[in-house]
């Protein structure tokens, strides 16, 4: 958990403190299946929203302003939320809870891999399986494949570095009023506000013939890009 992180609430539950013997705050788990503790907050400001969290909230992305305490004498600084604030962009939204929704499915397929390739472990060291057991060839190649996968992995990371910089680039770009490709949705839709288009997507629905009710793709939104720009150039 850190300061900034955005999260799609999906159940939440009661925190209770056996110390205190009280209730102290609340679980949110959100898509992924991970589970995030709002307590009560300086002067009982989150408090005040739990109710909010179990009703309204389910369903709903919330931005998480995160801070750290350290304990008197303390040498390790915990996380804790601070604040936290709706998500009003629809778009970042289902982005979100597409991506928290995939990284659950990821998880759970990998520890169901993980039984998988155990068992037929187990099952080879004792004898009831043979070398040529279709299984345990299959198993010993993912193995393989896990062991690659942590090697590349240095190397993807160093392309996402490079496109992140690259990213940040376009943005100043943009910023400095040199014409660019957006490079996502929500980029799309802020350089029709920059513009002077106030609704974007009522423009688009009256003069593209895109229904407001339509979920936009990056694809589409460069493809609307394109066109406008022919448009306007003519």
């Amino acid at each position: 958990m850190k300061n900034g992180d955005i999260i799609v609430i999906e159940s939440v539950k009661e925190l209770w403190d056996d110390k205190k013997q009280a209730v102290t705050g609340r679980i949110i788990t959100d898509k992924a299946g991970e589970e995030t503790r709002i307590k009560k907050g300086q002067g009982g400001k989150l408090q005040e929203r739990w109710e909010w969290l179990e009703g309204e909230g389910i369903g709903k992305a919330i931005k998480l302003t995160v801070k750290e305490y350290k304990p008197p004498g303390g040498d390790t600084a915990y996380p804790y939320v601070a604040d936290f604030e709706v998500v009003k962009d629809i778009f970042v939204t289902q982005a979100t809870e597409k991506a928290q929704a995939q990284v659950k499915t990821d998880r759970n397929d990998s520890i169901e891999r993980a039984v998988a390739v155990k068992e037929i472990g187990l099952d080879w060291r004792e004898g009831k399986r043979k070398d040529d057991d279709i299984l345990v060839i299959a198993r010993e190649a993912w193995l393989i494949n896990a062991i690659n996968y942590k090697e590349a992995k240095g190397e993807t990371d160093k392309v996402v570095k490079s496109s992140k910089e690259t990213q940040a680039k376009s943005t100043d770009k943009q910023d400095s009023g040199e014409a660019t490709e957006p490079k996502t949705i929500g980029g799309f839709l802020t350089w029709l506000k920059d513009r002077g288009i106030k609704s974007p997507r009522t423009w688009l629905e009256e003069n593209y013939g895109v229904p407001s009710g339509e979920v936009l793709t990056l694809k589409k939104c460069q493809e609307l890009y394109k066109e406008i720009e022919n448009k306007e150039d003519k």
